[in-house]
């Protein structure tokens, strides 16, 4: 059985990114000749699986290769309607964004503390429109939970793991790592023998032709 899953079928290749801030997307190919159905999804590496929605699917050359994107995948499709507020809490007008978006609502409460007088909705992408609610405090970051839900937080590092490197490039502050499991993310500090690092944005790559394992990890760090 492959280390890394779509909804239980085998992966032969996979590239999945995950941004300190935003929506993790992941490119892969399935093993046999059935695509996967559009729609919601879970990607699992490891011991850690992370709810999606496939976006894009097919079979050229009949190898099946999907996209997909944290979420329910409205986010980043769906427009918000014209609205009005006075005296709102921020986390009410992130809340009816990604509502409208279909996405499921998160902890928002790093946005509750922040009231504005007055805010105003146009006919936007909802992404656009919750980027201007993320720029109204500094230092926050959208966050998709592992159960496909949309939070926002600020990004700290409370978890550690331990991992082989299988380089270190420090001109990139970026690791290279040997991995069988998919807890690496924004917010886990890495520990390796040549120190720990804070990790920043991470990438899985699953390829069969890497001699050297077929999981890697590559982590930016602060």
């Amino acid at each position: 059985m492959s280390i890394a899953t779509l909804a239980g079928q085998n992966l032969m290749r996979l590239d999945l990114v995950i941004p300190p801030s935003g929506l993790w997307t992941a490119d892969a190919q399935l093993e046999g000749t059935d695509a996967p159905a559009l729609g919601a999804t879970s990607i699992t590496i490891g011991s850690v699986t992370r709810a999606g929605t496939v976006v894009v699917t097919g079979a050229p050359y009949g190898q099946p290769r999907c996209r997909v994107v944290a979420g329910s995948g409205g986010l980043s499709t769906a427009e918000v309607e014209p609205n009005e507020y006075g005296q709102v809490q921020l986390s009410r007008v992130a809340s009816d964004i990604m509502t409208e978006a279909g996405e499921k609502v998160g902890n928002l409460d790093a946005l509750s503390l922040t009231i504005v007088s007055s805010w105003q909705l146009v006919r936007e992408g909802a992404w656009l429109a919750l980027q201007r609610v993320l720029r109204q405090v500094p230092g926050l970051s959208l966050w998709a939970e592992h159960d496909g839900s949309l939070s926002v937080r600020q990004t700290t590092w409370t978890q550690t793991v331990a991992l082989l490197h299988r380089a270190i490039v420090p001109q990139e502050k970026m690791l290279d790592l040997f991995a069988d499991d998919g807890v690496v993310e924004p917010g886990v500090t890495v520990q390796t023998l040549f120190g720990s690092f804070d990790a920043l944005r991470t990438q899985y790559i699953l390829d069969p032709d890497d001699d050297r394992g077929g999981l890697r990890i590559r982590a930016w760090y602060v």
